[in-house]
């Protein structure tokens, strides 16, 4: 995967392999699932979907929760800055 800005084709950047690996996964399995018989698609199909879905968020979020503590925290000491040269 190239550096760049991020868009849903370009996938997680910096995310490490387990995210990736499971990015793209998810990408091949949604339109997989599509192809599944009426039967399957609605119960079977809408499980492995959540799954999968669900697994790409905890990942995401174990991945980029430390990333994004610190813009928190950045964000926080600027705005107490803020208000105190403001008043």
């Amino acid at each position: 995967m190239t550096p760049g800005p991020e868009g849903p084709e370009d996938g997680p950047r910096r995310g490490g392999p387990a995210l990736e690996a499971m990015y793209g996964l998810t990408l091949w399995l949604i339109p997989t699932l599509e192809r599944f018989p009426r039967r399957q698609k609605f119960l079977l199909g809408d499980r492995i979907q959540s799954t999968a879905v669900a697994s790409l968020e905890s990942l995401s979020e174990a991945t980029f929760t430390r990333r994004l503590d610190e813009v928190g925290r950045l964000v926080g000491g600027w705005k107490r800055t803020h208000r105190a040269a403001s008043g």
